[in-house]
């Protein structure tokens, strides 16, 4: 793109990723020959070009600018003649704020209320290089890793009462390194191979049933035969399991209007999850109505997958 080499020194080749994944999202250094103008910036994003971080006016008035697009759009951006370079970033340090703000609804409510928060962790191509977890009102709080390296902030408040509000805000630097990423994307997986865990893989744990992951269900065990079959290959799987949800299970959008209307109140959040056979014998989920398949020594997720843009 732009004279740079096909393949750099992370050994990223984009025009493999755009070929094979066009929807993966890329960001960008574009160069300009003049400091960019409104009605350039418009034709950018017409492209497919957006400016990162969602300032749409961040980048006027210079020569330079980081944007996102899709790597498929790669190529129609190089053709479009609206950067004199485009050089996609390989390694890079991304900052955000991740927010989780609570409010007690429920009329006459007068108790102490247990939080246990999942906050920004590390994986595969993002390393958690800085994070600041803050609480308000200020409370006393721990934070746990569990076996899968989750990060969870564990807080009590001792008092609460109708209209109390409590905060968690974590401000946090990753440093990405895109080559890592695409080395674990599922989508990266050839459309034949096949999978099996090592006898006494480090990841045998996250086989067994949890109350989450009902792996050990007659219903759920016939329901993977009937959609698996006799497949082996994760991404021949996955979109049969997609194809499956998208048939027969239906969002349910009352369960979602009850709980963001503050009509429906769960004392304990676990109790918000459906039991994955009724969300199969109902046919009606929303997203915290999740099962897991275990078949062919593979986990892949049985709740109603908001593609849609119309679930939580």
């Amino acid at each position: 793109m732009g004279g740079e080499p096909p393949v750099n020194r992370a050994g990223v080749h984009f025009e493999t990723v755009a070929h094979k994944f066009p929807r993966f999202k890329t960001v960008v250094r574009l160069y300009f020959e003049q400091d960019l103008d409104l009605d350039h910036l418009l034709k950018l994003c017409g492209s497919g070009a957006h400016p990162l971080g969602g300032d749409l006016l961040d980048p006027l008035g210079h020569k330079a600018g980081i944007f996102f697009t899709r790597a498929g759009r790669l190529g129609i951006l190089r053709r479009s003649g609206l950067a004199r370079s485009i050089r996609p970033l390989f390694r890079f340090r991304l900052s955000g704020l991740y927010r989780v703000h609570f409010k007690v609804v429920e009329p006459g409510f007068s108790g102490p209320i247990r939080f246990r928060v999942f906050t920004p962790r590390d994986g595969f191509g993002k390393k958690l290089i800085h994070i600041d977890d803050h609480v308000s009102p200020s409370i006393p709080f721990v934070i746990e890793k569990d076996l899968a390296r989750n990060r969870w902030l564990k807080v009590e408040m001792s008092q609460a009462k109708t209209g109390s509000t409590v905060k968690f805000d974590f401000y946090f630097i990753y440093q990405v390194d895109i080559e890592k990423i695409l080395e674990h994307a599922l989508d990266m997986v050839p459309l034949g191979e096949t999978f099996k865990l090592a006898p006494g893989s480090p990841a045998s744990v996250y086989l067994a049933p949890s109350p989450k992951i009902d792996s050990g269900s007659p219903v759920v065990k016939s329901v993977a035969a009937q959609i698996f079959g006799d497949e082996k290959a994760p991404r021949r799987l996955y979109n049969r399991l997609l194809d499956y949800i998208r048939e027969h299970i239906t969002y349910d959008q009352a369960k979602r209007d009850q709980f963001f209307g503050g009509e429906k109140i769960y004392h304990n959040m676990a109790n918000m999850y459906q039991h994955p056979q009724i969300t199969l014998s109902k046919k009606m989920g929303a997203c915290p109505d999740v099962s897991a398949i275990w078949r062919k020594y593979v986990f892949y997720t049985t709740s109603y997958n908001c593609w849609d843009g119309t679930g939580a």
